[in-house]
């Protein structure tokens, strides 16, 4: 998952790192749930749903 992060232009290492570990404790409920628990920017949200990838940290792809 990390490398996956790694290629979204515009997502900080830190906020990379917050997923990851945010993901690791438990999956998330939302995009919201995702926001709080890794503590995202709203320009890094927009970011992940560009790169239509909160699905897959849902894990629900």
């Amino acid at each position: 998952m990390r490398l996956g992060l790694r290629l979204l232009s515009g997502l900080k290492w830190a906020s990379a790192q917050r997923i990851v570990e945010a993901r690791e404790a438990a999956l998330f409920a939302s995009a919201e749930d995702l926001a709080r628990r890794a503590g995202l920017e709203h320009h890094e949200m927009k970011l992940l749903a560009g790169a239509d990838a909160l699905m897959s940290l849902s894990g629900q792809a």
